[in-house]
C-alpha cells in the first residue's frame, strides 16, 4: 500500500531478505510484486469510496465511478481482512470507509494541530476541504493559504 517503494535505495535488499512480503497493487506487472510472496489486487481511485489528502492538506471525497475489476479491493478492506487473518479483527472493526475517516478524526481531535471537527461527509459532497477546519462554520481554507493574496493578472 505504497507508491513505488523500490525508489528507496534500501528497499530492494530489505524486501529480498524479508520472510514475507505482501503487495497490494492496482497495476501488473510492476517491479514490487516481483519481490512479493503474496500479491493482492487493489482497487484504484475511480473505483473506491473514501478520502484522499494531497500535499496541500486538502482532503477530498472519493466516490466510485465504476466497480473494480476482478477481485480488486480498496486499501482499507484489504487492511481489515489482513488484520482479521492475523487475529486482530477486534482492533479493525470497520465496515465502511466513512467509519475509518470518523476514527481518524477522533484520533486527531485535541492531539494534533489538524483540527478536523468541521470536516464532515456532507460538506465533502459539496467541496474538498483543507485542514485545519475546526468547526462546521469554518471557511474551507487551509493554514498554508490563509496569508495568500490572490492577484488577478490583466488579460491582454
Amino acid at each position: 500500500m505504497s507508491s513505488g517503494p523500490l525508489a528507496a535505495p534500501q528497499a530492494p535488499r530489505a524486501l529480498e531478505r524479508a520472510r514475507l512480503v505482501v503487495v497490494q497493487d492496482g497495476y501488473h506487472p510492476t517491479e514490487t510484486p516481483a519481490l512479493a510472496h503474496v500479491i493482492l489486487p487493489a482497487a484504484m481511485g475511480l473505483e473506491i469510496e473514501g478520502t484522499m489528502t494531497n500535499s496541500e492538506r486538502v482532503i477530498g471525497l472519493l466516490q466510485p465511478c465504476l466497480p473494480p475489476p476482478g477481485d480488486g479491493r480498496p486499501d482499507w478492506e484489504t487492511a481489515v481482512g489482513f488484520a482479521a487473518a492475523l487475529g486482530f479483527a477486534e482492533s479493525f472493526p470497520y465496515r465502511t470507509a466513512r467509519e475509518i475517516f470518523d476514527e481518524h478524526k477522533r484520533c486527531c481531535a485535541g492531539v494534533y494541530p489538524v483540527h478536523m471537527d468541521g470536516i464532515t461527509c456532507d460538506r465533502f459532497k459539496r467541496q474538498a476541504l483543507p485542514w485545519p477546519c475546526p468547526s462546521p462554520a469554518s471557511i474551507a481554507r487551509g493554514a498554508a493559504h490563509q496569508a495568500l493574496t490572490i492577484v488577478k493578472s490583466p488579460v491582454s
